[in-house]
């Protein structure tokens, strides 16, 4: 009897157990911010459209020198970087950046011109030390205040 009892309750103890393990990586990956590994898996058709709002973001700010933090939930966010749900972004007179924070851990998305060729403007990814690029475009170089020559 005690053989017959044993086990059906020990496959109703994996069973909960292999629910529970795939609802909590269920829950672990998901959240308003993509985590790290499904943002380098996007199209370069939507890096094109985040540099686009990152473009957007420099010339509305009008950055001369220093750094301008913005709140992740700014309304003066281009929609494409408010969808990201960043923690903040940072605004200087060469770069975006934007700080992601996940569940499984925090990470950068920079919009930045290249310091060998100031007309090439790369998205990098950036968490625990890796960098990856992963688009890049030429466009002219900006002047004081963010405006195009």
């Amino acid at each position: 009897m005690n053989s017959c009892f044993s086990r059906p309750i020990v496959k109703i103890g994996v069973c909960i157990v292999v629910i529970f393990c795939a609802m909590t990586a269920l829950l672990s990956s998901c959240g308003p911010s993509p985590s790290y590994v499904r943002f380098r898996l996007y199209s370069q058709r939507y890096y094109a459209d985040v540099a686009d709002g990152c473009d957007a973001l420099l010339a509305a700010s009008n950055i001369t020198s220093d750094k301008r933090k913005i709140a992740g939930d700014d309304r003066s966010l281009p929609p494409v970087l408010r969808d990201l749900h960043p923690a903040y972004v940072l605004v200087s007179t060469n770069s975006v950046g934007l700080r992601i924070k996940t569940r499984l851990g925090p990470y950068w998305v920079g919009w930045i011109q290249s310091d060998l060729d100031r007309t090439t403007w790369q998205l990098k990814i950036n968490a625990e030390g890796l960098s990856r690029v992963l688009f890049s475009r030429q466009q002219p170089p900006k002047l004081e205040g963010g405006v195009s020559q």
